[in-house]
């Protein structure tokens, strides 16, 4: 709901589900426009299996529960079992009991698909490191041994990219960033502190000349809609461009973006980075203000 363009929009239309069913450890914005809330568990809360793809060797890990569940919380996948068993669906392996939450059962059936068992990772005690297999994806996914660099979509999209690039650029454009202790609209720490508090980033030579130091109040504005919030500068940046950290529900950068307009058609990411913009100091009007 704060990352998603137009959320005000997109509020209204969850408010008129007839059910909206939310699963999380902390309350959250769309959880409070839910008709029905379920605490899943946290990751210390539950078994979990570890298997990454992205690093230069195929790892998988067993890890037990750290701490035992508070209150009521159940696995995710507990909770959606149930949901299918009154409907007449079974959605669980062979080894999984829908009346003992236990996450053991699941974790086997997805360990059963990958280079080890459950039973393996978990008597190792710590991460098993496999050997990559290199031909993989020309034995799976290209049938004649020929991999298609260059699919007309691609190019037309580039095309479409450079076009843009062409253009005269903005004085200012947009660019996210991520925040210590916060990730995306998760917005507290492991801990349960809050995150940092947003600022709007600008260059100190783009502040200077709209007459704007830290802890001013700046207004952001695009083609799609403005917020406005606390400014910092940051030397680190580029000149021209205005960082602001995506996930924050008070200055929430969704305002800026369009769920409509260069929508990339082969992904359906709306654009959020490179986007023209305007910035002024609230507080005054004879400050320098872009066209």
């Amino acid at each position: 709901l704060i990352a998603f363009p137009q959320p005000d929009r997109l509020k209204k239309t969850l408010q008129k589900l007839h059910a909206l069913a939310v699963w999380d450890v902390i309350p959250s914005a769309i959880e409070r426009v839910a008709t029905h809330s379920l605490a899943a568990m946290d990751g210390l809360e539950r078994a979990d299996l570890c298997i990454s793809m992205a690093l230069p060797d195929i790892v998988g890990q067993y890890t037990a529960a750290t701490i035992a569940a508070r209150g009521e919380q159940r696995p995710v996948w507990w909770s959606l079992a149930q949901l299918a068993q009154r409907i007449g669906v079974n959605i669980l392996p062979p080894g999984a009991n829908i009346n003992d939450p236990q996450d053991e059962g699941v974790l086997a059936d997805i360990a059963s698909r990958g280079r080890a068992s459950l039973a393996t990772l978990k008597s190792a005690g710590r991460a098993q490191i496999y050997a990559r297999d290199g031909d993989w994806a020309i034995r799976y996914a290209v049938s004649d041994s020929r991999w298609r660099l260059a699919p007309p979509p691609l190019l037309q999209a580039l095309k479409d990219a450079e076009a843009r690039a062409c253009k005269p650029t903005a004085a200012l454009v947009l660019s996210n960033r991520r925040e210590p202790r916060h990730s995306n609209s998760t917005l507290a720490d492991g801990a349960g502190r809050k995150a940092a508090q947003p600022f709007i980033y600008i260059h100190p030579e783009d502040a200077a000349h709209r007459t704007i130091t830290s802890g001013t109040r700046v207004r952001v504005s695009s083609a799609f809609g403005e917020l406005t919030g606390e400014a910092a500068l940051d030397a680190g940046l580029r000149r021209g461009v205005v960082a602001i950290p995506h996930g924050f529900e008070t200055l929430n950068v969704a305002h800026l973006t369009s769920s409509t307009i260069n929508v990339d058609p082969l992904t359906g990411m709306i654009q959020q980075t490179g986007l023209p913009l305007t910035l002024q100091r609230i507080d005054t009007t004879d400050a320098p203000q872009d066209a």
